[in-house]
């Protein structure tokens, strides 16, 4: 059920964190099993959570604060970038 959102692992997204739209490497969903008997109609965005990676930092997010997607294919590289945890952490 979980794939009609088109966000896979290995995809870059944008999202909110603190306040502010950061960047990350989505590493898979968390739990997507216990929807596999419902329909779209019966699911709703904020009922799904991603791991996302940003340089060596992992989060949770959810699928709701997802603000922007790039499938793995069209990003520029396939490692998470070093750019993307300082976005994260705001830097140093």
């Amino acid at each position: 059920m979980y794939w009609k959102y088109h966000i896979e692992s290995g995809d870059l997204v944008g999202f909110k964190y603190e306040g502010r739209i950061v960047h990350g490497t989505v590493r898979g969903w968390i739990n997507p099993d216990q929807y596999e008997d419902k329909s779209f109609a019966e699911v709703e965005p904020a009922d799904f959570d991603l791991l996302i990676q940003s340089g060596d930092k992992e989060v949770t997010v959810n699928l709701a604060d997802i603000e922007t997607n790039v499938k793995e294919e069209d990003r520029k590289t396939d490692l998470p970038l070093m750019s993307e945890e300082f976005r994260l952490t705001g830097g140093i």
